[in-house]
């Protein structure tokens, strides 16, 4: 999300970047101390390593303390990377500085070093009324809770996919076919308690390994995928950038109601297009866990 302009509309609307937490925490295991420049950092789902500190610190402050590691104050691409910052803390109560700064409302940087302008911390505290937003604050105030340290990590190794889920060869990626019928909100909450969203599908390829996916389990059913249409505006849930493909049914974004889009499975000319419908109707899904 770094370059995208809805990034920077929510920040300047009260910054409501609002992330449901749902399902396990991740249990740091032995594979994941592995492929970190520093040793007492650990590798996440994201590729990423981190390090957390429990210290009461200013942003400049916690800045140089990451610095200090050869890392940065954490950035945040997507929703999946935002849940995995999310359970570093454990259901800790407390707020944690963002890389991020924004001297006007066209200029938004992820730590560069600038000086000008607010900063950004998240607000983990359950019982507040802001839980999960960023929230513009001064640079120099304190915050008295804790400071994420990110960085690079320097393996190509790939982390292992959640339980019953497959690799796809092309991208890495996991994705697990649910059978179970879900409304797609229910659906999109299965998928988190993996650390991952309904599936986003950005070309022909994906789009056909999903139907491949699909077909293996024997089931002639539509799925739901991780996109929805509201106010004009199509959207994947995990957060990527809707691209100019689409398999839209009819190739249109002349969609004429709001709702939730399946992938027609079911044999037909319509076939592997995509179609909006009531996200309160149920059906199967595939999600996906972003490697």
């Amino acid at each position: 999300m770094k370059n995208s302009s809805f990034l920077l509309i929510l920040l300047f609307y009260q910054f409501l970047f609002i992330s449901n937490i749902f399902g396990k925490n991740i249990t740091i295991k032995n594979s994941e101390d592995t492929g970190c420049p520093n040793k007492d950092y650990f590798m996440k789902e994201d590729q990423k390593c981190y390090k957390l500190y429990k210290t009461n610190s200013s942003r400049e402050d916690a800045s140089k303390l990451c610095k200090n590691d050869n890392a940065y104050l954490p950035s945040i691409e997507n929703n999946s990377e935002e849940q995995v910052i999310f359970n570093l803390l454990n259901d800790s109560n407390g707020k944690f500085w963002l890389g991020l700064k924004c001297t006007n409302i066209t200029a938004c940087f992820w730590d560069d070093g600038h000086v000008l302008g607010n900063c950004y911390y998240v607000n983990v505290n359950s019982s507040s009324i802001d839980y999960g937003e960023w929230v513009s604050e001064k640079c120099e105030n304190e915050l008295n809770d804790y400071v994420i340290c990110q960085q690079e990590s320097n393996t190509d190794q790939l982390y292992d996919c959640p339980k019953d889920y497959s690799r796809n060869e092309d991208n890495n990626d996991c994705y697990n076919y649910v059978s179970i019928p879900l409304t797609f909100e229910e659906a999109n909450k299965n998928c988190q308690n993996n650390n991952a969203t309904l599936v986003s599908i950005n070309s022909n390829e994906e789009n056909m390994y999903i139907l491949n996916l699909s077909n293996d389990k024997d089931k002639k059913e539509n799925i739901w995928i991780g996109l929805t249409y509201k106010n004009g505006t199509l959207q994947w849930v995990d957060g990527s950038t809707l691209n100019e493909w689409n398999n839209l049914k009819n190739n249109s974004l002349e969609v004429k109601n709001e709702g939730s889009v399946i992938m027609l499975t079911e044999d037909g000319d319509d076939y592997s297009k995509w179609k909006v419908v009531n996200p309160s109707d149920k059906y199967p899904s595939v999600c996906r866990f972003k490697v």
